[in-house]
């Protein structure tokens, strides 16, 4: 119900001169704009009558025949692929890193040269939670931070 009250709303300058369909595969929603407000709360009842403003009628499609829902829902698997930052040459950056080499001798953490599978090098890691946890070397830390951080927001530059 969310997702119609906000699409509603964010295209209301269009949807108000216009007639329109509705399609959902929330049946649950259909029946709510018939129903009393009294077993609703307060919240939804307010999204149920700014919905009603506009379309009284919604049309249920099964989820499985809801083909435009299902294609725009679905991102492609490579769409979400991480960019590739090599790993053997952070184990030279870590070597050459006072701050990884620091770790394994100063802090609590139970570091660990774990090998790398695509090469013979290994890679220096925290495993105190039971997790091969990276070092990262300051070097390489805005890369790793753009790689991990930067799809979440694809929009931003």
């Amino acid at each position: 119900m969310i997702a119609v009250y906000c699409a509603i709303k964010h295209f209301r300058h269009t949807v108000e001169v216009r007639d329109f369909i509705l399609f959902t595969d929330h049946m649950p929603l259909t029946y709510a704009l018939h129903t009393n407000s009294d077993c609703h709360s307060p919240r939804k009842c307010r999204h149920l009558d700014y919905i009603s403003q506009f379309k009284r009628d919604l049309l249920h499609v099964k989820g499985e025949s809801n083909y435009v829902a299902d294609a725009l829902s679905r991102i492609q698997v490579k769409a979400v692929t991480l960019p590739v930052f090599d790993l053997p040459p952070m184990t030279v950056a870590q070597v050459n890193d006072p701050s990884c080499t620091g770790a394994q001798h100063s802090t609590p953490l139970q570091c660990r040269e774990v090998p790398l599978a695509t090469s013979s090098a290994t890679i220096l890691c925290d495993i105190s939670n039971g997790l091969s946890r990276s070092i990262i070397p300051f070097a390489c830390r805005r890369l790793v931070f753009d790689a991990l951080h930067t799809p979440s927001h694809p929009c931003l530059e």
